[in-house]
């Protein structure tokens, strides 16, 4: 399960992440504007240097697989497939028009991983500022990195792996 914090204004995203099959938690919090990547699970912070922000939705090289419509007429909602390929994995990425996620795939056939991701529990607007703010911790015990975390996709479609 994973929570998605997403401020598009201030260039920040922080993600909270269980895998009830590892019995893993983490927290990460990226900072474009400061430039900084904190990565926090099992009571350890890491800060790695953080690349460019991107566009929030589709990447430029993804390729359009087709759309599609949810619900029923005359209150469906359009929907777009696409597909493109990260470091690691080939994604399959479903969205509205207005680009809020429906569904991701992920998969590395090499590593035979697949991953499925159902987005869902929606609300406007950023009810908590704090939910960007790495802990103290983080100041005091942050290892850092000389790794840009940038080199991963960024976006909507968050992906922070287990492996």
């Amino acid at each position: 399960m994973q929570r998605v914090s997403y401020d598009i204004d201030e260039e920040k995203i922080a993600l909270h992440s269980i895998s009830y099959t590892k019995n893993v938690t983490s927290t990460i919090f990226m900072d474009y504007k400061e430039g900084k990547e904190y990565v926090l699970s099992n009571g350890a912070c890491l800060i790695f240097p953080l690349g460019n922000f991107s566009d929030p939705c589709i990447p430029e090289d993804a390729s359009f697989l087709g759309q599609s419509y949810l619900g029923q007429q005359p209150k469906e909602t359009p929907i777009h497939m696409y597909k493109y390929k990260t470091d690691k994995h080939d994604m399959y990425i479903t969205v509205t028009e207005d680009c809020i996620p429906i569904e991701a795939h992920f998969s590395n056939e090499v590593k035979g991983h697949s991953e499925f991701l159902l987005y869902s529990s929606f609300s406007p607007g950023i009810k908590d500022r704090s939910v960007f703010t790495p802990p103290i911790i983080c100041d005091k015990q942050g290892i850092s990195s000389p790794h840009v975390a940038g080199r991963r996709r960024r976006g909507i479609f968050v992906h922070n792996s287990f492996e």
